[in-house]
């Protein structure tokens, strides 16, 4: 107001935080002394939630001595045997009891502790050593990657993982031989963990507080620590592509420096936040953005929504516990079991066709020459993170990608298949 002859120094006008947390109701908290952000009230960037998810994957093999326990049986009979004895609230000690007593010959003698962890779906495992330096997340996801490839439909053991192998001989030999498996999941369960949220960005800078600081007004003490989580059941389709072949495309001198500018932006970005910056390999660029591709074409063919359809990324190229998978996969918590819809688009005669159509769409994108050139010429994207991937071609609703619509490039797609 200096026009008023106020001269104070215009600095001490500035609006600085005062730390108030409103979503706890606290108008004020402690103030941080960082400048405010302005932003649309129904802005999306309002919070990033940080949700935490892992599949039902039982955690090791099951035992062998009960493998072929249904088929041994009248499948319509045990069905029905099972359904009358849970309507009326029979103990499942009592019905394991009676499996015993009236399959004597069918059950080769499982004892009844056996049938009683069949019963509650805890199945018949072995526990697996898993290999040394895995990360954090990796604990979760290279067993679920290993699960994936074998075939599971054992109604007395759960009723949460139904998995059918394609025949992927029938592809074509171009397909075919970048692919090691397709799993046709008829039923998943996944379950999901709201463990905090960060506000403005989706990556919480190094100096600002930990996402799960934002969930309670006083943290509780750890007895009485817990977060809240949902349980969803959908279907999906697993596809594992051949690692030899993967290999030795990603050690190629032209892929390696084709990635590293994409790297070098990361890094960039990752000192400017003041986090870890995340090693982005060829590998995990190329099979992020071919489930993107796959998922924009499956939405025309399968029924399902883009916003429906999600991705779940195994990728590693640790020695002891290389990954190459992608899973894609409805799950909504209002619906158990699956419609039947995406796990049909994986069989032979229709995932060939989605391929083709994906591989034409990584070809050549709508907003070219300019999505391609701005790829190769600093980037697009949220912090320049991605090279020629845009919402004509690649991008997808951010729920549906694991990465907030980063580190994606079709250029890649194409070097490979």
């Amino acid at each position: 107001k200096q026009e008023n002859g106020d001269t104070t120094d215009s600095s001490a006008h500035k609006y600085y935080c005062e730390g108030g947390r409103v979503w706890l109701g606290e108008a004020k908290g402690q103030p941080c002394n960082r400048p405010l952000r302005g932003i649309l009230i129904n802005a999306t960037n309002g919070h990033y939630a940080k949700v935490n998810s892992a599949l039902w994957i039982p955690p090791g093999n099951v035992d062998e001595g009960l493998l072929g326990l249904k088929k041994r049986l009248d499948e319509e009979k045990y069905r029905l045997y099972i359904k009358l004895r849970r309507t009326v609230n029979v103990s499942e000690e009592t019905i394991a009891q009676d499996l015993l007593k009236d399959f004597k010959d069918e059950l080769k003698n499982p004892t009844e502790k056996q049938l009683l962890l069949a019963l509650k779906n805890k199945g018949f495992v072995k526990d697996e050593d898993l290999p040394a330096g895995l990360s954090e997340e990796e604990v979760i996801r290279y067993p679920e990657y290993l699960r994936l490839q074998e075939p599971r439909n054992m109604e007395l053991i759960d009723d949460f993982l139904k998995i059918r192998l394609a025949d992927i001989s029938k592809l074509s030999n171009g397909l075919r031989v970048n692919i090691d498996s397709i799993s046709l999941i008829d039923k998943l369960r996944e379950t999901r963990v709201m463990a905090g949220f960060t506000r403005l960005i989706y990556e919480r800078p190094g100096d600002a507080p930990a996402p799960e600081s934002h969930m309670w007004k006083n943290r509780p003490k750890k007895e009485d620590y817990w977060l809240p989580a949902t349980k969803t059941f959908g279907e999906g389709i697993f596809i594992r592509f051949n690692e030899d072949i993967l290999k030795k495309w990603e050690t190629r001198s032209k892929v390696i420096t084709h990635i590293a500018s994409m790297q070098e932006r990361e890094n960039a970005t990752a000192h400017r936040m003041a986090r870890t910056p995340r090693q982005i390999t060829p590998r995990f660029v190329l099979l992020h953005t071919l489930s993107h591709l796959l998922m924009r074409r499956l939405v025309f063919e399968c029924g399902y929504g883009s916003a429906s359809l999600r991705e779940r990324l195994y990728v590693s190229d640790k020695t002891n516990s290389p990954m190459a998978g992608i899973l894609i996969y409805t799950a909504s918590g209002d619906s158990e079991g699956s419609l039947g819809g995406l796990v049909r688009m994986g069989e032979p005669e229709n995932i060939e066709r989605i391929f083709q159509r994906a591989l034409e769409d990584a070809k050549w994108c709508s907003s070219d020459p300019v999505c391609t050139e701005s790829g190769d010429k600093g980037g697009q994207g949220v912090n320049g993170l991605n090279m020629a991937a845009c919402h004509c071609c690649a991008l997808l609703p951010e729920t549906s990608c694991e990465t907030f619509n980063c580190y994606l490039d079709r250029g890649l797609v194409t070097e490979f298949l």
